[in-house]
Formats: C-alpha cells, structure tokens, sequence
C-alpha cells in the first residue's frame, strides 16, 4: 500500500525531533528555580500530641510570598529543605491529616451502587479548609515554626 508508505515517519526527522525534545527537557530540568527557598523545620500537635501523619501547606497570602509549598508530617515534625521550601514572606498555613481507612466493596454491589464513605479528616477545619493558621517566613529562617492546634 503506497500510500501507508507516505505517513511513515523518515528515520532522519524522528532522530532530529526526539533530540531536540531532550534537549528541551535538559534545559526546562535546570539546578534550580532561583528563588531565595528556606530551609526550616517545626513541629505539629494536636491536644498535645505529636500528629502523627499529614500534610502542611504555606499558601501565599502576600505579594513578595511568590511559591505554594507543601510537605508531609510524619510523627509530630515536618521539614523544608533549601530546594523546595517557601520563599521569604507571609503565609496562609494550612494542616491535613486524613484517616487512612480501609474500604471493602459491598459484596454483589457494583460501582454505581453504593457511595463510598467520606474519609475522616482528624484536624479541624479551622486548621485547613478555614484556616486561621499564619505564618511569616523570613529569609536566612533557621528557628522551627511549630503549630499547637485544639480539636475543639
């Protein structure tokens, strides 16, 4: 068939094409992002526990906070490093930590049949969908920003 001949690709422009995608890739995957990222740590409790697993977020809530980072809280400490930490400024801070239930098909049900059940969020909303949490990242941050939070 001639004509399936022609939608071929020509081996010399497939080679060019795949180099010149890496070597867009190579360069789009740079050292760096060149924002002043700060490395910090802190600790999370609730009702004075350590929490034991989640995530928090630092959400820009002004001009000079240009990044929206996250990271995860593994017993009661999360930590920022200098390549993926929030750049100086303030910040609208925010605490999840979602119950990881296990969930069984209901037997002879098909998807469609049954609803799945909500996961248990185990920190207040005021905690992460209405936060009311704050924080101020200064440049050259060395002292932890720790976060006490009630269940009540």
């Amino acid at each position: 068939m001639p004509g399936l001949q022609r939608l071929a690709p020509r081996p010399g422009k497939t080679r060019g094409a795949c180099a010149a995608a890496m070597l867009l890739l190579m360069v789009g995957c740079g050292s760096g992002d060149n924002l002043d990222r700060q490395a910090f740590s802190g600790t999370i409790t609730l009702d004075g526990k350590p929490l034991a697993e989640g995530r928090i977020r630092f959400t820009p809530s002004s001009a000079e906070a240009g990044t929206d980072v996250s990271t995860e809280i593994s017993g009661g400490s999360y930590k920022f490093s200098k390549y993926d930490g929030p750049v100086p400024g303030s910040y609208k801070v925010e605490v999840n930590s979602i119950e990881n239930t296990p969930f069984e098909m209901p037997a002879g049900k098909t998807p469609g049949e049954f609803v799945i059940p909500p996961k248990k969020q185990n920190v207040p909303a005021k905690y992460n969908l209405k936060t009311v949490l704050t924080a101020t990242v200064q440049s050259g941050q060395t002292t932890p920003i720790d976060f006490s939070l009630a269940s009540k």
